[in-house]
């Protein structure tokens, strides 16, 4: 997928989220956040990242791109997230569809569940801009 075409996709998923879950943010204290996701040094393309605000509150969120690279947006029009501790998870959920049903077959993540089902990985967002990369191991 291209960086153009991934962007699109990343940004059409986080306007279906703002429309089910509501939009707004104005006047909330905000940080901006950008970093990549790998896995031993290795990108990891079309991963979904998600900050959840520990002490509650919108969760903020991006798909990364070929690169592993993400920029999370709190609502369609607004990036960022709020400032604050926060729990993230990272999973990819690869998904494979039968030819002949149309059903989900299977669901492969590659992504340990430490890092999102069972996610043990918290960040502190502050204002300004924050780099929070992610360098993640297999086990």
């Amino acid at each position: 997928m291209s960086d153009s075409a991934g962007r699109l996709v990343r940004i059409l998923w986080v306007a279906t989220l703002a429309t089910v879950v509501g939009c707004g943010g104005a006047g909330l204290d905000m940080g901006n956040v950008s970093g990549r996701v790998t896995i031993k040094g290795v990108a990891v393309p079309d991963a979904h990242v998600e900050f959840h605000p520990i002490k509650g509150g919108r969760l903020s969120q991006d798909v990364t791109d070929e690169d592993g690279r993400y920029e999370l947006m709190y609502t369609i029009d607004q990036e960022g997230a709020l400032v604050g501790d926060h729990k993230v998870s990272i999973y990819t959920g690869e998904v494979r569809v039968s030819e002949k049903t149309g059903q989900i077959e299977s669901a492969r993540e590659i992504i340990p569940s430490k890092y999102n089902r069972s996610t043990t990985l918290t960040q502190t967002v502050n204002q300004g801009h924050n780099t929070i990369d992610f360098d993640l191991d297999k086990k």
